[in-house]
């Protein structure tokens, strides 16, 4: 994260993959950037592992984790947490310290009387150049109906909250498989309050967090726990809140690497 920047979000809906009825699909671990908002079934769990190798201004390697536990039918608790050494970082002239870490613990629940509408709340305990206050989180994601297809369309806003502090952002993502166990997914997410990069002057700005990729779940026996590998490109940096709606400094791009694994 960057030196005397928000990089936070305040209402937020993540796109979330799955519905009401918690039916797993391939994808419904995560997009690129963004949780998904479908809890994990009663006693199962996931975890989620990631890299984002930002070169450029940027010049670090984020990495983030993830675990969620089903601790009733619709109801997931967890933690999420991303970062990268601290250090200097130029863009454009201008020096600024970048990286550090942030936890996040959240609880979501999907909610019956409308099917593909998950919530999430939670608190961030984030210590980074920019931001070592802690923030209240929340979120919620809507899956798109879309009857026997194969693809999934899904919208949302997700953010942090603290007293004079606000970050927004409202995204939308689609998932679509082109081969057995393959899919091509893609997410983008528009700041609608605050500011959540640098300019190559050092300015703040706001830029949209985007990213886009191929994601592979090989065959398992049943009842053996589930892999999910996906190969991308992104500007965010990592998986938490505040992360996850922060872009690298110029906007830059970095590969991306991420596995899931659930029960």
């Amino acid at each position: 994260m960057h030196n005397n920047l928000f990089r936070f979000p305040v209402l937020a809906v993540g796109l979330a993959l799955g519905s009401v009825g918690h039916t797993q699909f391939a994808s419904s671990d995560k997009l690129v950037n963004v949780d998904s908002g479908a809890p994990v079934s009663l006693g199962k769990f996931r975890f989620d592992a990631g890299f984002a190798f930002h070169r450029g201004a940027e010049g670090r390697t984020y990495t983030s984790g993830a675990f969620g536990y089903g601790v009733s039918e619709g109801w997931e608790v967890g933690f999420r947490a991303s970062g990268a050494p601290r250090g200097d970082s130029t863009s454009g002239g201008v020096t600024v310290r970048t990286g550090g870490r942030d936890f996040e613990v959240f609880a979501k629940h999907s909610l019956k009387s409308v099917e593909g509408l998950t919530l999430s709340l939670g608190a961030s305990f984030p210590d980074t150049p920019a931001q070592d206050q802690n923030f209240i989180t929340a979120g919620a994601s809507y899956t798109v109906p879309q009857g026997e297809a194969k693809h999934r369309f899904v919208v949302g806003a997700r953010g942090a909250m603290r007293k004079d502090s606000n970050l927004w952002g409202v995204s939308a993502g689609v998932v679509a498989p082109f081969q057995a166990g393959w899919e091509a997914v893609a997410d983008v997410t528009a700041i609608v309050q605050g500011n959540n990069s640098l300019t190559s002057d050092g300015d703040r700005t706001r830029r949209a967090i985007f990213g886009f990729g191929v994601r592979y779940r090989p065959v398992t026996a049943e009842g053996a726990p589930s892999a999910t590998f996906t190969l991308g490109l992104s500007n965010g940096l990592g998986a938490t809140t505040g992360f996850g709606l922060s872009s690298a400094l110029e906007g830059k791009i970095a590969l991306t690497l991420g596995v899931s694994v659930r029960n």
